[in-house]
């Protein structure tokens, strides 16, 4: 999408984000209302070891541990992986390891086919290389594993909002924020069999210092399964 610099500052706005909210948690405390049905289902399929990739402060993290999955939680920020190391270290039974690292270059960081789920959620808009992520994951998994993740569409609150570069994408508070089609987000897809691919709204909380009111929020909620 930009030059290399540019990438980078994206990835440093998010830094910046975690550090405005201070003590306070950036998402609220709990979990996407959506997700919480989809994490059932990946119980239901089978998954037991899973990547929260973009983890941010732990909202979703400890929803996975409440599950039972060995979970490992990645994030840029390292202010937002000690507010959910906070929140993981309440589910006392619970397995897991968290990790500053960056999502994008994800592939780098462990062995092919260390998971059998990848959970990427509120965090696939912002990726300035989404193809490129995409593959990552696909290594990641084990044959037959799984990615679910929901991308913004236009329709989403946020669209519109910060400065525009391009059709689909704009900078808001220093973050690329990347709005998809359908036929845009298939696109990318590459090596996935789509198991579930449908369109929701959820409200969210303020999120301090970064988008401090109620809002409404419109993604594509993809559940694929590695061909």
């Amino acid at each position: 999408m930009d030059d290399e610099s540019t990438i980078e500052d994206y990835k440093a706005g998010w830094i910046s984000a975690y550090e405005r909210a201070n003590t306070n948690v950036l998402w609220g405390t709990e979990p996407s209302s959506i997700l919480q049905d989809k994490v059932r289902q990946l119980k239901s399929l089978g998954a037991q070891r899973v990547l929260d990739a973009g983890c941010g402060d732990g909202r979703n993290l400890a929803l996975l541990l409440q599950h039972g999955f060995y979970t490992v939680g990645v994030d840029i920020s390292m202010q937002a992986l000690g507010k959910a190391l906070a929140k993981a270290q309440l589910q006392s039974e619970a397995a897991f390891c968290l990790v500053r690292f960056d999502v994008e270059e994800i592939e780098s960081l462990f062995p092919p086919s260390s998971f059998d789920a990848i959970v990427c959620w509120d965090t696939f808009g912002q990726l300035a290389r989404p193809d490129h992520t995409l593959r990552g994951f696909r290594s990641l998994l084990r044959r037959g594993g799984y990615v679910l993740l929901n991308a913004y569409t236009d329709q989403d609150c946020s669209f519109g909002q910060g400065q525009q570069l391009s059709e689909s994408a704009f900078r808001y508070e220093g973050t690329l924020f990347t709005f998809y089609s359908r036929e845009a987000l298939e696109r990318i897809l590459v090596g996935f069999e789509s198991l579930e691919f449908s369109n929701l709204s959820w409200q969210d909380p303020p999120h301090a210092g970064f988008r401090p009111y109620p809002h409404e929020h419109n993604s594509w909620v993809v559940l694929g399964r590695k061909e």
